[in-house]
């Protein structure tokens, strides 16, 4: 690695899970276990969010809490009603930290159209 290059962090890899289902198995054992794996790989994004390498950091972040939140949401019978509540507040809140953050990713790709769009004059300021 030289001063002008940088090492660059590969986006993790989603690893297949095959699941064997069984009619009768229990439902609560998978429902937690598909949150906490999806919780886990979002996790795995949060070096590269920091490093900010790759906006697709940042998007599978986002992705992975979404899918979280929308399980959790379809199923939220098989959790526990006094965690629930926490557990939506907690995803909600890590969600809304990205927000801007996203906002800003996509205004900095799009950063030259802006430009390019105001005449050469007001450039500067």
């Amino acid at each position: 690695m030289t001063v002008t290059t940088r090492d660059t962090l590969k986006l993790p890899v989603r690893k297949a899970r095959k699941a064997a289902l069984i009619a009768d198995a229990p439902i609560p054992p998978l429902f937690q276990q598909f949150i906490l794996k999806e919780f886990q790989h979002a996790r795995l994004h949060e070096k590269g969010i920091i490093r900010d390498d790759n906006l697709e950091f940042l998007h599978q972040y986002r992705v992975s809490l979404r899918r979280t939140r929308s399980l959790m949401k379809q199923l939220k019978y098989l959790c526990p009603k006094k965690h629930y509540p926490t557990l939506n507040i907690h995803f909600k809140t890590l969600m809304a930290h990205t927000n801007q953050l996203r906002d800003l990713d996509v205004y900095l790709q799009k950063m030259d159209d802006y430009f390019d769009c105001l005449d050469h004059i007001h450039h500067q300021g």
